[in-house]
């Protein structure tokens, strides 16, 4: 078998890499007739193509808004626990180096660890409800500054 070939497994692979081309050639307008031919060959009403292209759209905005508030969880998660671990490092050593005979550094380690492991649990459970809210807070909020960008941006006209 030719070399490069091995990879094309089926329809699958070869409908991908002609996705890919028709993107490299820049040529949308094909994209947009193939869809339009193949929903009228099903029967697909215009009105319902339209409809489905606007829901589509809209989820995938949703769905990069998801994986940046993820991302920002994940951030934020990150510098919490290495503030936890450098944090209680310093403490664990000012308790060894006073020659203290009591670890009283273990009762912050142990206070401020169920915190962190509570926020581990609230970052990396993505299907709790509270994940949802949170998702929807952070949403607005980013929405209302944009907003509030933008606003500036017509008032610098």
């Amino acid at each position: 078998m030719a070399q490069g070939h091995e990879h094309l497994q089926d329809d699958a692979d070869v409908e991908a890499i002609l996705h890919l081309a028709i993107r490299k050639q820049g040529d949308t307008q094909m994209l947009r007739e193939r869809l339009q031919v193949t929903a009228g060959e099903l029967g697909i009403s215009p009105e319902a193509l339209a409809a489905a292209e606007r829901e589509y759209r809209q989820q995938k905005v949703v769905d990069a808004e998801l994986k940046e508030y993820d991302r920002h969880l994940r951030r934020d998660f990150w510098s919490h626990f290495l503030t936890y671990v450098i944090v209680n490092a310093g403490l664990s050593l000012i308790n060894l180096v006073t020659g203290s005979s009591h670890f009283w550094a273990l009762y912050p380690i142990i206070g401020w660890g169920i915190a962190v492991a509570i926020h581990a649990a609230e970052t990396f459970n993505k299907n709790d409800e509270e994940y949802q809210k949170g998702f929807r807070k952070w949403q607005k909020k980013r929405r209302r500054r944009q907003r509030d960008i933008d606003d500036d941006d017509d008032d610098d006209d």
